[in-house]
């Protein structure tokens, strides 16, 4: 009996893909035999740091013209008129390589679209949605409630990150089983820094256009004057740590977000965080030690943001006060035993032991 946590051939960073690494990392630990399913050998995430057990769907090496495994499941790519698309999916439902064992259990992402539960038919699988304001993206318009994954006999349940997730999935998916499981944020790798240079980070990776605006707004405006202002985009987790625990302000931009990392992580570092929860992060994204604008106000963006500026130099103490409330609450809310205590018994209860 193995547990299977598949994940798409992508190099770039991203926090969800790291996710689904330290999830078989856990349950590796626990005495619950588990992998990464990547499509292809030799592929493995190199952006951080990882020993995780790998396995892969083919054996064939990846070339530069293949489809994503998550293009070719969701259909997205030449869904009606390509007619090597249904082969494609056959392919998929009975990998070559790879043969499960009858009580093994896939773990999809939510990203690979509403045919997900096709793959490898009769195996047990468990979605893990990990932003359920993309669920329904690449959907047919006129799918009934019987075609979705999420009430497919083979899925047993669907994992979601956060609280407003689980309310979603609930809603839009009566009867499913939603199950809630804690991200963790690492301090070890965020470390807290007092003493920061006057140094502004954010993510452009999502709303670019409202980044810029923002920028625009504030430089405009000279309140820019003395703070140095620096992307962190593409940058591996070493990379990313570092400019975080230098950050005295982070700019949050993504939206919409199951559980952001970005922001807990900036938190965690000691930085003061402005911007957009992103809906999925309302949970620890709050007034008392963070700086929340509604998604797209421009304005109050900017305008917030202006007001934090000018308060480390009226306020330092009152704003350094905010940053040790924010690293606490992340902290003790979203810590690595906890995540590693529900995932456990999660898994346990499901498999039967």
């Amino acid at each position: 009996m193995a547990v299977y946590y598949a994940c798409s051939d992508r190099a770039v960073p991203a926090g969800g893909i790291k996710v689904l690494y330290r999830h078989v990392d856990v349950l590796n630990r626990n005495g619950i035999e588990a992998f990464v399913l990547h499509e292809r050998p030799p592929f493995r995430c190199t952006w951080f740091e990882n020993d995780t057990p790998i396995r892969y769907w083919l054996r064939e090496p990846t070339g530069p013209n293949r489809r994503r495994l998550a293009d070719r499941v969701a259909g997205r790519l030449g869904r009606v008129s390509n007619p090597a698309a249904p082969r494609e999916r056959i392919h998929l439902a009975q990998p070559p390589e790879l043969p499960f064992a009858p009580d093994d259990v896939l773990v999809v992402p939510e990203g690979f679209g509403h045919r997900l539960a096709e793959i490898a038919p009769g195996l047990r699988k468990v979605i893990f949605n990990q932003n359920a304001y993309r669920t329904f993206h690449g959907y047919p318009a006129e799918i009934a409630p019987h075609e979705t994954p999420y009430r497919h006999p083979d899925v047993l349940k669907t994992i979601v990150i956060s609280e407003d997730n689980r309310r979603y999935l609930v809603a839009a998916f009566p009867g499913a089983e939603i199950v809630r499981l804690h991200y963790s944020y690492d301090p070890a790798r965020f470390p807290f820094a007092e003493a920061k240079p006057r140094l502004i980070t954010y993510m452009p990776r999502k709303n670019r256009f409202d980044a810029e605006q923002v920028l625009l707004l504030l430089r405009l405006r000279d309140m820019l004057d003395g703070w140095e202002v620096r992307p962190i985009d593409g940058a591996t987790e070493a990379e990313t740590s570092s400019l975080l625990q230098s950050s005295t302000v982070f700019f949050s931009f993504g939206h919409p977000e199951g559980c952001p990392l970005p922001p807990a992580e900036a938190m965690l570092a000691g930085a003061i965080v402005v911007g957009y929860h992103g809906m999925g992060g309302r949970e620890y994204f709050r007034s008392d030690f963070a700086y929340p604008v509604p998604f797209g106000d421009i304005q109050a963006f900017a305008e917030t943001a202006e007001s934090v500026l000018a308060a480390f130099a009226s306020e330092p103490e009152a704003m350094a006060q905010k940053a040790r409330a924010a690293c606490a609450f992340i902290r003790a809310t979203y810590s690595r035993e906890r995540e590693e205590r529900e995932l456990v018994a999660f898994w346990r209860e499901l498999l039967g032991g």
